[in-house]
C-alpha cells in the first residue's frame, strides 16, 4: 500500500478536522506532501514535549474524520495509531522527510505516535 508521510513546516499546510467528545469540530492545521496516496500518515510530535498534542487525542477518539489535500480535495479517513514494525518503518520515513523528528524523540520519554489515516469506505 502506498503511504504519504505528512510532514510539518517544510510543506504546505492542509486541514485535518478533529473534534472532542462533544462533537464540536475543530480544524487543526497539518502539513502534507502534494502527492495524494491511499493512506496518509501524520506524526504527533508536539516538538518532543512530554504530552501528546490535543489533536492526537481528538483524532484517535474518532471513527472517521475528513482531511483536505492539496488542490482542495476532501477525503474521509479512518485514523489508527501505527504499532510495532509498521510504526518503526513509518517513523524512519518520517524522519527522512523531516529530520527534527529524531531530535524531538530525544526530548521525551513517550513514544511519539505515528497515525495512519486510511480511506474510509464511502456510503
Amino acid at each position: 500500500m502506498c503511504d504519504t508521510i505528512c510532514s510539518c513546516r517544510s510543506l504546505p499546510h492542509r486541514r485535518l478536522t478533529t473534534g472532542s467528545c462533544n462533537d464540536n469540530s475543530r480544524d487543526s492545521p497539518r502539513s502534507c506532501s502534494a502527492k495524494p496516496a491511499e493512506r496518509l500518515v501524520v506524526v504527533a510530535s508536539k516538538g518532543g514535549v512530554d504530552a501528546h498534542p490535543a489533536w492526537f487525542h481528538n483524532l484517535t477518539a474518532m471513527t472517521t474524520t475528513e482531511v483536505e489535500l492539496p488542490g482542495g480535495e476532501h477525503r474521509q479517513v479512518r485514523p489508527r495509531v501505527a504499532e510495532g514494525t509498521e510504526r518503526a518503518r513509518l517513523w524512519e520515513r518520517a524522519v527522512q522527510i523531516y529530520p527534527p523528528y529524531a531530535t524531538y524523540a530525544t526530548y521525551t520519554e513517550r513514544t511519539i505516535p505515528v497515525v495512519v489515516l486510511e480511506p474510509a469506505p464511502t456510503a
